[in-house]
């Protein structure tokens, strides 16, 4: 028996949530964790497992022989993601964008691309009491975490009840961690965020044909609407890297758009058709300009989604002449929070006084290092538990960054969620003060 714990949305207490249930299922029968959230695993904070194995996940980019090459172009036609480029006396090789599918190797007339394997991230378990725990981690920085999701669910044994702590939203890590579960619960909250990230995660649920359940956390506050919403309702297989085609039918949830299944097939049997990945969105609000998009339901190109909303907004702000652009960022440290932060004048991470926000704080923080964007950092809800916050505080100092703001427990930003209006705009309360104060500070410190 297989279970994945998703959600649509980050902070909805889809770890807890896992955690626990592993916990009680311990108690009558074997159980595996598999903590799937590569980009930021934190369920060994709440199970404190003793780590006993760890071995690391590598990917392979192309390496071209210089001595071999005639420079035909032959390599760069194929590949799907413009991860080479052939000039008259070299070829360029961009190692972020490759997805490791092999085209290239396979296609060169004169043999002369090889593959250089590094580590993407590592793989590692051991026991928290009778539960065998496994977990992976993405290397900051490395922008792909499915072959590291890959790795853990190789080690998943048919004698255990497997819990899957799977990432959340709806992209290709949340496919690759949650297909071929059994049943997939969804963790969700009662606000309009929580139902509209809901309803993406049931369509991309469906999509994979998998039983599902919803779970309702803090059902005591917010609104109702997620209750009401919860009704219980041949050679293309050998060359295709990321086992999307099965019985000559292609998941199209897995595949990577790769192209080789089409190039490889002797009868030209295969075809690949364009699909729509997401949709951009540009609309007026009381305040100005927004920009944004939504992904569709377990399609893989976030990255490029969000670099598209950056663009965009570059234009308009441009064209307008405004002096900001404000970037609300995904959760995680993969390809959609690089697309968000390179480049940007400064980076404002938002932290919780817990056990893992302060390790997520750590890692975010090594990727905007990593990049060279100034870093400041807010801690929201900082009197939750104020020994946390003093954590946070003395890390900050020991790693040169300024803390700028600390933002109180305040129910009026819970009222504002509910009722769909910024809480600065909602009410005079310590928390809008503190936000306009956190402002003010960002400006100064960051030299805006």
């Amino acid at each position: 028996m297989i279970i994945s714990v998703a959600s649509g949305k980050g902070g909805t207490g889809k770890t807890t949530v896992a955690v626990n249930l592993a916990l009680a299922v311990a108690r009558e029968s074997k159980v595996q964790f598999f903590d799937c959230d590569a980009e930021a695993p934190n369920a060994h904070l709440f199970l404190k497992p003793q780590f006993d194995h760890r071995e690391a996940v590598k990917a392979a980019c192309p390496t071209v022989n210089g001595t071999l090459c005639t420079f035909c172009g032959r390599c760069a036609e194929v590949c799907a993601f413009n991860a080479l480029a052939v000039l008259k006396d070299r070829v360029l090789v961009f190692p972020e964008l490759c997805h490791d599918c092999g085209g290239c190797a396979r296609f060169c007339p004169e043999n002369a691309i090889g593959k250089k394997e590094h580590d993407i991230g590592f793989v590692e378990s051991g026991y928290a009491g009778a539960i065998e725990f496994f977990q992976g981690t993405l290397t900051p920085g490395e922008p792909f975490a499915p072959p590291i999701i890959r790795a853990l669910k190789r080690k998943m044994s048919n004698d255990s009840v497997v819990i899957v702590d799977a990432p959340p939203g709806t992209s290709c890590p949340v496919v690759e961690a949650i297909q071929g579960s059994d049943y997939c619960l969804l963790v969700a909250e009662p606000t309009p965020f929580g139902l509209h990230d809901l309803t993406l995660a049931v369509e991309l649920v469906r999509k994979l044909r998998l039983r599902v359940g919803v779970v309702i956390n803090r059902s005591d506050v917010g609104d109702n609407k997620v209750e009401a919403f919860c009704v219980q309702c041949g050679i293309c297989e050998e060359v295709c890297q990321f086992d999307a085609i099965h019985a000559y039918h292609v998941n199209h949830l897995s595949c990577e758009g790769c192209t080789v299944c089409s190039l490889m097939c002797p009868k030209q049997a295969i075809t690949m058709e364009e699909v729509i990945s997401g949709h951009l969105f540009i609309s007026d609000t009381p305040y100005g300009p927004l920009v944004h998009a939504q992904l569709e339901p377990g399609e893989a190109n976030s990255g490029k989604l969000v670099t598209l909303v950056r663009q965009t907004a570059e234009k308009i702000a441009e064209d307008t002449k405004r002096e900001f652009i404000i970037i609300d960022g995904p959760p995680g440290i993969g390809c959609p929070v690089i697309a968000s932060i390179t480049g940007a004048t400064a980076a404002l991470i938002v932290t919780e006084p817990t056990l893992s926000g302060i390790r997520d704080l750590t890692r975010v923080l090594s990727v905007c290092q990593h990049f060279d964007v100034p870093t400041f950092v807010c801690v929201n809800r900082y009197d939750l538990y104020e020994g946390n916050t003093k954590q946070i505080e003395e890390f900050c100092q020991e790693q040169g960054i300024e803390l700028i703001g600390k933002i109180p427990c305040d129910l009026n930003v819970i009222y504002a969620i509910v009722y769909q209006i910024p809480v600065v705009r909602y009410a005079a309360s310590k928390a809008s003060q503190e936000i306009k104060e956190l402002w003010n500070q960002l400006i100064e410190q960051a030299q805006l």
